[in-house]
């Protein structure tokens, strides 16, 4: 039996959107493992946590690109890891989509805004640099999760899901306007 384990790089498509989904399947089967295989659930609730974090991340960079492509013609993946501004930046692209739609879906379309907004501010409150889940300390000394003792992983991995299929929904939206707008 061969000591290596070859893997397809390329498998997600050499899509940001692509990239998203890998890290959160990873999440989701560690948290699998952790629930069904007596696996120590506080030897890798970093490691869940920061694969949902930065599958959200990498959500958010994807619908900023199609939000920007829109505009530009051009998709470019943002770069940096802070959430507040990455968000700051997509979140005008999902306000934008309420103009296009009757009221009703307007409503709906606020709703799920709200609910990303609402995510990326619990998320940025603990971690808005990326690391707080990849290390204990940051460069001054200081713990990364001060106060923080507990993560419902299950509350955590279904907000995050919630998350993503909402920006994958806003994404498919700006695309189809952006083909209409070509007809």
């Amino acid at each position: 039996m061969s000591d290596r384990l070859f893997a397809c790089i390329d498998c997600c498509g050499k899509t940001i959107w692509g990239c998203a989904n890998e890290f959160q399947r990873a999440a989701e089967e560690l948290l699998h493992d952790a629930r069904t295989r007596s696996l120590p659930i506080d030897s890798v609730v970093r490691p869940i946590a920061f694969l949902y974090r930065h599958a959200f991340e990498l959500a958010i960079k994807a619908f900023l690109a199609s939000g920007r492509s829109v505009k530009t013609g051009r998709y470019k993946c943002p770069s940096g890891h802070e959430l507040d501004k990455l968000w700051r930046d997509a979140k005008p692209f999902a306000e934008g989509i309420f103009d296009s739609h009757n009221p009703a879906e307007q409503q709906e379309l606020r709703e799920k805004l709200e609910n990303i907004n609402r995510i990326a501010e619990q998320i940025v409150e603990c971690d808005a640099q990326s690391d707080a889940f990849r290390y204990p300390g940051n460069k001054k000394g200081e713990l990364t999760l001060p106060g923080m003792k507990y993560l419902d992983l299950n509350a955590f991995s279904s907000e995050i899901k919630e998350a993503m299929e909402i920006l994958g929904w806003m994404s498919d939206l700006l695309e189809r306007d952006r083909q209409l707008e070509g007809c």
